[in-house]
């Protein structure tokens, strides 16, 4: 993060971040909010959010004073909220350099962001920045790792609907994180005649422990799927990378070539770096639907520690 402000020297650039509930929220704003060529920075909230985010609200907006502003914090619905960002993001002054920091953004409101960025012609050139996790669930013991309990809705991202033909049979895609949970619901929910379950590869994981998680949690929900015994003409399997987006939008794609003429969902629950390179394949292939499982409860206690390097990457 350093060197991205030092290669910034006082260069324009505008910042956007999501404001949210966990720890890392505000650590890519504490750098940048004081480098001098900060000319704007544009906040977002995820809809539905409380009191809970309300110390990265306050934060932000006596870092920034003047030069902020948040969008979605009067917003009751994802449709309300892709409507104000993406007229956010029409005024922009496409001189001035933008880093999206997607660290505490839903995976539904990055894939958005990502969607609208690529519609304004904004999304090339752009520079993400995502804060890595210390620990995951740090109010728990590492057996008892939550991130999130329950889901009330499962629904297609905004932007992302895919070309779904009634004829095809369905073709599921979950690339799995820690919350098996959340995958469950998704599995019982569109019943698929083919289900693809990811986990992230070794050498492209967030860390060693991280990978000894997914993989725990991955094994999790494989013995749950052969004790409920969970009907799917096919059951695959594949690795993919956590840390690049572009290896893990060619992962993914490369065991979608092995499955064509179905009906593709995608799923996305591991890292929101892998997400970007999902919705960029999503864009790509505009005929795979990105699909988005709103949890009941997040472990807002104890979801998240920063860790002391962020990932920094254009596209």
């Amino acid at each position: 993060m350093l060197k991205l402000v030092e290669s910034l020297g006082a260069s324009p650039f505008r910042l956007m971040l999501g404001l949210g509930f966990d720890q890392r929220s505000t650590e890519i704003l504490k750098v940048l909010g004081n480098a001098h060529g900060l000319k704007e920075a544009v906040a977002v909230t995820n809809v539905g959010w409380n009191s809970s985010n309300m110390a990265a609200v306050t934060f932000f907006e006596s870092q920034i004073k003047e030069r902020g502003r948040i969008v979605g914090k009067e917003c009751t619905s994802v449709l309300q909220l892709a409507d104000e960002l993406g007229s956010e993001i029409g005024k922009f002054d496409q001189k001035i350099q933008t880093i999206v920091d997607i660290t505490s953004m839903s995976h539904e409101l990055l894939a958005i962001l990502i969607a609208l960025l690529h519609v304004h012609g904004q999304l090339i050139g752009t520079i993400f920045c995502y804060t890595g996790a210390k620990r995951y669930s740090f109010n728990t013991s590492e057996s008892d790792i939550w991130l999130s309990k329950g889901v009330s809705s499962i629904r297609s991202v905004l932007g992302f609907p895919g070309d779904q033909l009634p004829s095809r049979p369905l073709h599921l895609v979950i690339p799995m994180g820690f919350e098996v949970e959340r995958a469950i619901e998704v599995i019982a929910a569109y019943e698929p005649a083919v289900l693809s379950l990811g986990v992230g590869r070794r050498d492209a994981s967030v860390s060693e422990t991280h990978f000894e998680s997914n993989n725990h949690f991955f094994g999790r929900l494989e013995t749950f799927i052969k004790e409920q015994e969970i009907v799917c003409d096919t059951l695959s399997k594949f690795s993919f990378s956590c840390i690049d987006p572009i290896d893990a939008k060619n992962d993914i794609a490369q065991h979608l070539a092995g499955f064509p003429n179905l009906n593709t969902v995608i799923c996305p629950l591991n890292t929101k770096i892998s997400t970007v390179g999902i919705a960029l394949l999503c864009l790509e292939q505009q005929e795979i639907q990105l699909c988005y499982a709103q949890p009941i409860e997040y472990n807002i206690e104890g979801y998240a520690t920063p860790d002391d390097w962020v990932t920094v990457f254009t596209l």
